[in-house]
């Protein structure tokens, strides 16, 4: 801890108040100076991810929108949130969505397809790289929905890399069905609210969009994709 005004105090008092009882009590303000500034200083290094300890780091990266990856350190972490205020220029955009999906799974990726209610598809890749085509019309079925309010829609499918449980049973205990969680996923409720946080944080103020979970190859929907109805993955 600093010690400016302890140390300093004295030279600008008369020395009357530099003996005796005054002195202990020029002491003592002296010091609680110097803790309030410690704990002001302190206060503002926090606020720089890994600049005095990784103490705040879950705070700002609440802040920040910047949801931490499942593996990540401290300090990479850290290092990720100094970029915020230029990802954040792209927020609401396909590419700024994909690239926080990519750095929360990294090193464990795996595809990831957005598809917007004009057909049009971002495919992101294990390697971070996305490519954009239109995703296919099956049975004759657009994505644009038929109400016109719901111009703004967008589908993500999460190509999960492991086998989930059969999709006609509960989850886990701990996931509460029809409440805001997952009808037979056997995800942990932590991973269930990654997959819903990070669109949540980083989609356009006039979007609305669904999270899947598929087990099928990229680019093979079921026709009941478009429409909400869960077949052969889980509804987020």
């Amino acid at each position: 801890m600093l010690q400016l005004f302890r140390a300093k105090i004295f030279d600008f008092l008369p020395p009357w108040l530099g003996t005796g009882t005054a002195e202990k009590v020029m002491y003592t303000l002296g010091l609680h100076m110097d803790v309030a500034l410690h704990q002001v200083t302190e206060a503002l290094q926090h606020r720089f991810p890994g600049l005095l300890s990784s103490e705040s780091l879950p705070l700002l990266g609440y802040e920040r929108k910047m949801i931490r990856g499942r593996t990540e350190t401290d300090e990479t972490y850290a290092l990720r949130m100094k970029g915020w205020r230029q990802k954040h220029l792209n927020r609401g955009g396909p590419y700024a969505l994909l690239q926080q999906v990519y750095e929360h799974y990294a090193p464990n990726n795996f595809v990831v397809e957005l598809i917007y209610c004009n057909g049009k598809r971002y495919t992101m890749d294990v390697n971070g790289g996305v490519t954009v085509d239109t995703a296919p019309v099956i049975s004759g079925i657009g994505w644009t929905p038929d109400d016109p309010s719901k111009w703004g829609r967008w589908w993500m499918f999460y190509h999960w890399p492991t086998t989930l449980p059969d999709l006609n049973t509960y989850g886990d205990a701990g996931l509460v069905y029809d409440g805001g969680t997952v009808f037979g996923s056997g995800l942990s409720s932590q991973e269930v609210a990654d997959i819903r946080e990070i669109p949540q944080a980083w989609n356009a103020a006039h979007s609305v969009g669904h999270s899947k979970i598929v087990l099928l190859n990229p680019g093979a929907y079921w026709e009941e994709d478009q429409w909400g109805t869960w077949k052969n993955q889980v509804g987020i």
